[in-house]
Parts: C-alpha cells; structure tokens; sequence
C-alpha cells in the first residue's frame, strides 16, 4: 500500500534485456558528453577545371578584345555593301579598263594597219574613202566595246542583286553576334556566381551546423535514453473503485 490508497504496480525490463539498456544509456550519456562530430573540413565546393577557366577567359579576352569588333565592324561593312544592290564600282572598273586597254590595243596594232594596207592596196592614194573606212572600223570596234562594257555590268548588277538577296540572310546572323557574344560572356558570368553562390551556401551550412550542434546534440540524446523499458503505476484502492461506481 502506498499514502493516497491504491496499489503500486512496478515494470521493469526484461532481465535480459537490461545489461544492453545500461550499456545503451551509459554510451548515450557518453556521446552527448563528445559532443557533434566536427564539420568537415576539406572543400565543399569543387572549382572549375583548368579547361574551364581557360574557357571562360577566352571567351572574356575575345568578347571584351578588340578582335571582335574589329571583325564585327568589317562584316557590317561587307554587308552593308552586300544589301545596297550596287555594282561594285571598285571591282567592276578595273576590269572594264583592262578590256578596253585590250580592244583598243588589238585595233591599233592589228586592224588598223591591216586596213590601212588594205587602202593602200585597193584605194591608191587613200582619200576621203579610206578614212571613212578607217572611222567606221574604229566605230565598229567601239560600238563592239560599249556593248562589252554594258553586258558586264547588267552582269555586275544581277550579281549585286543577288548579293543583296544573301546579305538579306546573312543580317540575322551577322547583326545578332554580338548578342551572342555577350550571351557567352553572361553565360561566364553566371558561372562565376553560380560557384561564388556554391561556397557561401557552404559557409552558411557550417554557420548553422556549429550553431545548432548543441541541440542536435541533445535531441539525439534524449532519442536513445527515451523507450519503453518498465515504469510504476498506481492501481486505485477499493475505497477509491467504490466510490468511482458510485459516482
């Protein structure tokens, strides 16, 4: 019997279960005495490959050199003429002036002479015929020549066209890589943070880790001491289980 009437009704463990309970207990109060385990202490964070950084600074060196926009400057340029639609007048003449170097030429030194015997041979003392003859040779040859030159450039001017239709294409392209270029020096950039992100999630995770080991310490304590493992409890006296029914 015990004061406040009832019987006490004392559990225990299973006896052979006890020698494991204390050992448990005892190791338990061990830990907690330990402490947490330190936190690791090599890198959390892997940096970037030497591929990577030689990458990254390539691309850094290229988009903020003056290379590329030298190269930039140069297609625009190019397509600018590209998309006129003109001939080409730097190109086209050259070769204009060296056939007309080459027609004429051939007329003075070929068929002018050989007219010229030819006057002599059948129109003795020349006259105002051989130099009719003699213009309209020379006339011809022009004529021959003005229909060269106009050939070439209705030519000069298809292909100008053409040129206009594929510059046309090209525009995208040509005026969009510097967006590219510096999406890939974004793109570096992002990867920069990304990592510098990466190491202060690291040291953030430490700071929470040595904060909050005391308590996690504990909370694993009071985990492997608390079970089930036998108690007392209070069975009510007949007085008490008379007046409860009465009740």
């Amino acid at each position: 019997m015990c004061r406040g009437g009832g019987n006490v009704t004392r559990t225990e463990p299973w006896e052979e279960q006890k020698p494991y309970l204390v050992s448990g207990f005892e190791t338990a109060g061990e830990l907690f005495d330990e402490g947490m385990p330190e936190y690791y202490s090599g890198d959390t964070v892997a940096g970037f490959t030497g591929a990577g950084t030689a990458a990254q600074t390539g691309i850094q060196d290229y988009v903020t050199g003056g290379r590329a926009a030298a190269q930039q400057t140069a297609a625009e340029d190019s397509l600018r003429r590209m998309m006129s639609g003109d001939v080409d007048d730097s190109k086209f003449n050259p070769v204009m002036d060296a056939m007309t170097r080459s027609v004429m030429g051939k007329l003075t030194s070929d068929m002018l002479p050989q007219v010229q015997e030819n006057i002599t041979q059948y129109i003795p003392g020349g006259g105002s015929r051989g130099d009719i003859v003699t213009a309209n040779v020379t006339t011809s040859a022009a004529q021959k020549l003005a229909d060269e030159v106009a050939k070439n450039r209705y030519a000069a001017y298809q292909d100008a066209q053409q040129l206009q239709a594929s510059g046309g294409q090209l525009y995208p392209s040509i005026m969009g890589a510097p967006i590219q270029a510096y999406a890939s020096l974004g793109d570096v950039g992002e990867q920069q943070r990304q990592l510098a992100q990466q190491r202060l999630d690291a040291g953030m995770d430490k700071y929470e880790y040595d904060s909050m080991a005391p308590r996690y310490n504990l909370q694993d304590y009071m985990a492997n001491i608390s079970g089930e493992y036998g108690g007392t409890t209070r069975a009510p006296s007949l007085m008490q289980s008379l007046i409860g029914g009465l009740i």
